[in-house]
């Protein structure tokens, strides 16, 4: 673990972003824990090492933030790729521009078929979601216990300040526990940047950018 100069101390710091960003470092751990047990032999020269020997600490950016996809579903997410093929209708199967009526019908033929519930792109989606309700829970599972540093703002919509503290106070009873039943040395309580006014995955720039770089330069 660690660089040359690192005297083998641990010096991998994730700073994530957002629900997806939260949902691939889910994936992250627990494919580390598959691989520093069971590695592939194959496609690895040695054995990796476990995380608690190299994670040095983790910044959460917004996140975990999924109560916008709870809420309202898979519809945003179908109708964007709905939208986004609609506006692809530039050329036909034959590689002819088509005329503007024909663009339009070909958008609203998109539109229909794929917003339609139920259909492969809406079960497909409602299948992500269903597996990223446990992802909080994969990470207290998996993650290591580490110093914490999270990042979040009242104005966010999609990673609510409440939703962000509950999974804070989570963290903290994880830590106590394994502390208490493992007798390992206790870390600090997760670090906090609470903004008020920037949105979503945007409090490193703007009025707040002095600010959370302060934050994450001194977490480091």
């Amino acid at each position: 673990p660690g660089t040359a100069g690192g005297a083998g101390r641990p010096e991998l710091l994730i700073h994530l972003f957002g629900g997806a960003g939260f949902a691939a470092w889910a994936k992250v751990l627990k494919l580390w824990q598959e691989q520093s047990h069971f590695p592939d032999e194959k496609r690895l020269n040695g054995r990796m090492l476990t995380l608690d020997k190299i994670l040095k600490g983790v910044v959460l950016d917004s996140a975990p933030g999924d109560s916008g996809t709870t809420v309202m579903g898979p519809f945003p997410m179908v109708q964007g790729d709905a939208a986004l093929l609609s506006a692809m209708n530039s050329y036909g199967a034959d590689g002819v521009a088509p005329s503007e009526a024909q663009k339009l019908q070909a958008t609203q033929r998109a539109m229909r078929d794929l917003t339609k519930k139920n259909g492969p792109l809406w079960e497909y989606y409602e299948n992500i979601i269903t597996q990223d309700q446990g992802l909080p829970l994969q990470v207290h599972q998996y993650e290591p216990t580490v110093p914490l540093l999270f990042i979040y703002s009242d104005s966010d919509k999609i990673a609510p300040a409440a939703q962000i503290e509950r999974y804070m106070y989570e963290c903290e009873l994880r830590q106590a526990q394994r502390v208490s039943d493992n007798g390992l040395v206790p870390v600090p309580v997760p670090r906090v940047l609470h903004l008020e006014t920037s949105g979503h995955v945007a409090h490193r720039a703007g009025p707040t950018e002095v600010e959370y770089w302060k934050s994450v330069n001194d977490f480091w």
